[in-house]
């Protein structure tokens, strides 16, 4: 036996001489080494990595850049816009001070507009996907494990949320939720605050955007409940919590992880769908959902400024897929794409 790093003597298949020595060290590599060799070696998500990196350090940096003045997303400028409205200059008035041009009607930048945007769209999909992976997690693990009428309730409560008529009801419980999430706040002037349209959006998605890891999760523990260490937790007198989130959740963090990343785009254009319906986060705070709908009036008269929007999020949306495709298949290299 050998240990790794060490030489190892073997006989000259051509010489017959013992002690010939075998110049290449025998390393052992772990499962977590061999995934990230896998997915270093896909191009297409190492790309989607970096474009994501990239999103995400632009909604970092955004608050930031607001409060000290580098970005400037509130500020009207009526001087640069024409008689009707749009951009005197050409491409949307695009030039060096305003590298996306200004938006119509407010002569707002678009850049700042649409860059604090990827803040808040961003945001709200982090957290909504945080709530929806601890629901899932712990409904799909209880379930999994258990059996029994416990997995057959979980089981039902799944269906009835799928079976959900979610749009209809987010449209009529959109007035009353809001309304009620202003009154338990007591935030003065809350009405005009951004914060209860997000609570609002973001417990809809996360309330709603469960089941499926829920499923996968649930999938994951019946096998893993009957492997050897599970059964020897379960001898020793381990308590139930112990065995489903020591023992077992240890076990789960790449599906998880896989889910959460192709949670994520989901989301991002489930805030677009919402700004569109009225339901979002309303201007004058920017999310890319809202700044895409106010496009939506200008594409004749001002088309850089529908594109912009549109493509920031047709990219962090392709991105993301591509990036949890690429976990997955680095992570389960037997699934093939």
């Amino acid at each position: 036996m050998t240990t790794p790093g060490t030489q190892v003597e073997l006989a000259n298949p051509h010489t017959g001489e013992e002690g010939a020595t075998v110049g290449k060290e025998v390393v052992s590599k772990s499962p977590m080494r061999l995934a990230m060799e896998r997915f270093r070696k896909d191009t297409l998500s190492m790309i989607s990595l970096v474009v994501v990196v990239v999103y995400i350090i632009a909604a970092a940096s955004a608050p930031i850049l607001v409060a000290v003045g580098v970005l400037d997303p509130f500020t009207y400028n009526q001087d640069l816009l024409n008689e009707y409205g749009v951009a005197a200059g050409p491409y949307g008035g695009i030039s060096a001070e305003h590298p996306f041009g200004v938006e119509p009607r407010a002569g707002r930048d678009s850049l700042a507009r649409v860059w604090y945007g990827i803040s808040f769209s961003l945001s709200i999909a982090l957290v909504a996907a945080l709530i929806a992976i601890v629901i899932g997690v712990v409904l799909g693990i209880v379930s999994g494990a258990s059996g029994g009428w416990v997995d057959a309730i979980i089981g039902r409560i799944i269906d009835l949320t799928l079976a959900f008529p979610q749009t209809l009801m987010l449209l009529a419980l959109s007035s009353v939720a809001l309304a009620f999430i202003i009154e338990v706040l007591h935030v003065p002037g809350s009405e005009g605050s951004p914060l209860p349209r997000f609570i609002y959006v973001v417990g809809v998605l996360g309330l709603f955007g469960w089941t499926t890891t829920a499923r996968l999760v649930r999938g994951q523990v019946l096998t893993l409940r009957e492997r050897e260490f599970v059964h020897a937790a379960n001898l020793v007198g381990a308590s139930r919590m112990r065995v489903y989130f020591k023992e077992i959740l240890p076990n789960l963090w790449a599906p998880i992880l896989v889910s959460f990343t192709l949670m994520m785009p989901a989301f991002v254009s489930a805030e677009a769908a919402m700004a569109y319906l009225n339901v979002s986060v309303a201007p004058p705070t920017p999310t890319l959902g809202n700044v895409l709908t106010d496009s939506l009036s200008f594409v004749s008269s001002n088309l850089t400024y529908f594109i912009i929007p549109a493509v920031l999020i047709a990219l962090v949306v392709v991105c993301f897929n591509l990036l949890g495709d690429g976990l997955r298949d680095a992570l389960d290299p037997k699934s093939g794409r």
